[in-house]
């Protein structure tokens, strides 16, 4: 039981990086009695047993028995498990409790896979094509990032531009080297069953480079940044939330605390959800968000539509790119922070793994990961470009708190409120996963009764609840979303993928590629430090929690 949360959670990792790393037409309905998790892991599994079992097994039958066993056991996981009377997982039937129609191993008496019921099984979810995947991976990389960019060159002057270049160029070569870690043959035994010796995720990747450190490791990396994006959509809610109900008379006493709770209030009820997959059909409207954020952006700023004078007013601020703001060509003392923001819009590594297992054609991985950043970059850098000209060093920590009161930038903000609402659940979905099966584990709760639900509920409202308060020790988005990229996004798509890699193929490797990586986990482990430093003890980190702790109406 004692290491239960964590393999719970990290198996509830691999569940949710696919809701999060699939689109629309990935999520299909699977065949009556199988859950939704089924259905997803079921894709994950074949893309394992096309990679490993072919290799091992050689036969079509027993890659099929691979498939099946892979999602049972897969699914297993997160169900309830066989206990008896002494504690201990069953592994046997009993005579009574077997299916006279379906066949049992003599020596163990588990039942067999139904290799006709996989041939029935047609309405599994496809793996993706190379479009599905590009798409996938833009809707993980272009998010939260996007809205800071304006203000992270006001902090920088247009010498932002080159970090956000820089480092698009060292996460697009990490993230190639992640698909080239998981071609590594490992000679140990990862799991049971299928795809043993096969690396599909960062938990692999570590254990095999490090042992255990790498393995725990990791672990805590992902809890943490995981949880840190749960905090920082709390905070995108609220901040949106009061630009959009703070002149209703109703909300004429809310301070920025009251809006944070509120915008908690909101997410609660799609975290009660216990299946959720639902939500990972409209995580796909990040794109769609980001894309209408994105133009939205541009439209006012070619119209010249007055910016929100509650944060400036011309000639400081004009809300016009034809008719810019006043600029800074560069600025050095807030150089961590914005190294932090502008890292968190590459902090797309954790769910590569998942993206690179669930493509058809496996060998475009490299292909698609440039076309996913050649796109994301040019919405990044039309994003720094256009809001630092209209707002100049006046751009708020969010460009939509700038954005005037047309229809069009009201429309923009409810867009982007509606994003946080799917996203939230999905991102605390690990966590809420993992605790779930360890309650279960340890104190042996049946699945499907009331005990259960009480308990998940319980635990949820919790997560929701710990988290509102580390956004009120830290409620600024700039400072949560620069720590997140310092720490989280560093270590996840800088260091972690060139240490591995270093580690696993140094023998292989010419000098000019160690050298390359051995600077790069070095400039990775001194960007976390340095951006954790310079955003918890600099004077940037003051001011801008001085301004966030500040009345809605009078402080800016």
């Amino acid at each position: 039981v004692g290491g239960s949360f964590q393999e719970a959670i990290s198996r509830s990792i691999e569940v949710s990086s696919l809701l999060l790393g699939r689109s629309p037409w990935m999520a299909q309905s699977p065949p009556v009695g199988v859950s939704s998790r089924d259905a997803h892991e079921s894709a994950r599994s074949r893309s394992i047993s096309v990679q490993s079992s072919a290799m091992r097994e050689g036969s079509e039958g027993s890659n099929r028995s691979v498939q099946l066993e892979e999602g049972e056991a897969s699914e297993a996981f997160l169900r309830p498990v066989r206990v008896s009377s002494t504690g201990v997982k069953s592994s046997r039937r009993s005579s009574q409790e077997r299916d006279a129609s379906r066949d049992y191993d003599p020596v163990t008496g588990e039942e067999l896979p139904d290799l006709d019921a996989a041939d029935k099984y047609e309405d599994q979810p496809p793996l993706s094509t190379f479009w599905q995947s590009v798409f996938n991976s833009t809707n993980l990389l272009m998010g939260v990032g996007l809205l800071s960019l304006p203000y992270a060159c006001r902090l920088a002057g247009w010498s932002a531009i080159l970090i956000l270049v820089v480092l698009a160029a060292i996460t697009n070569y990490t993230a190639k080297l992640l698909g080239e870690i998981m071609e590594y043959q490992p000679s140990v035994k990862l799991r049971d069953g299928p795809g043993a010796y096969t690396i599909y995720g960062f938990a692999d990747m570590g254990f095999v480079a490090f042992g255990d450190f790498g393995r725990y490791f990791m672990f805590v990396v992902f809890i943490v940044e995981t949880f840190g994006y749960a905090c920082v959509y709390i905070i995108i809610e609220g901040e949106n939330l009061r630009t959009q109900l703070m002149h209703f008379d109703a909300f004429s006493g809310f301070h920025k605390t009251d809006y944070l709770i509120l915008s908690t209030c909101v997410f609660l009820p799609p975290m009660w959800l216990p299946n959720l997959s639902v939500l990972s059909y409209m995580s796909a409207f990040g794109v769609f968000s980001s894309l209408t954020l994105f133009l939205g952006v541009i439209f006012e700023g070619a119209v010249g539509t007055k910016p929100n004078a509650d944060y400036c007013t011309p000639p400081q601020c004009t809300g016009s790119w034809l008719n810019p703001s006043p600029t800074t060509l560069y600025k050095l003392g807030d150089l961590p922070i914005v190294i932090g923001l502008v890292m968190v819009g590459f902090a797309g590594h954790a769910v590569f793994p998942t993206i690179k297992n669930d493509m058809e054609q496996k060998g475009q991985y490299k292909r698609m990961v440039d076309v996913t950043y050649v796109l994301v970059l040019f919405a990044y850098i039309g994003m720094a470009v256009c809001g630092y000209l209209m707002f100049g060093d006046h751009a708020e920590e969010e460009v939509t708190v700038n954005l005037g009161k047309t229809l069009i930038s009201h429309v923009i903000v409810w867009i982007v409120l509606s994003n946080p609402v799917c996203k939230y659940p999905l991102d605390m979905a690990p966590i809420a996963f993992g605790l779930e099966s360890f309650v279960q584990i340890t104190f042996k709760i049946p699945y499907n009764t009331w005990v259960f639900t009480s308990v998940s509920l319980l635990i949820r409202t919790l997560l929701v609840a710990v988290s509102l308060a580390a956004v009120l020790a830290i409620p600024s988005f700039a400072v949560m979303v620069a720590l997140l990229g310092s720490l989280g996004s560093f270590t996840i798509s800088v260091t972690f993928p060139c240490a591995c890699y270093l580690k696993l193929f140094w023998s292989d490797l010419s000098l000019f590629v160690k050298v390359v990586n051995v600077v790069l986990v070095i400039l990775g482990v001194f960007g976390a430090g340095v951006g954790v430093y310079g955003t918890i003890v600099g004077g940037a980190t003051e001011d801008l929690l001085h301004l966030s702790l500040l009345p809605p109406l009078h402080g800016r």
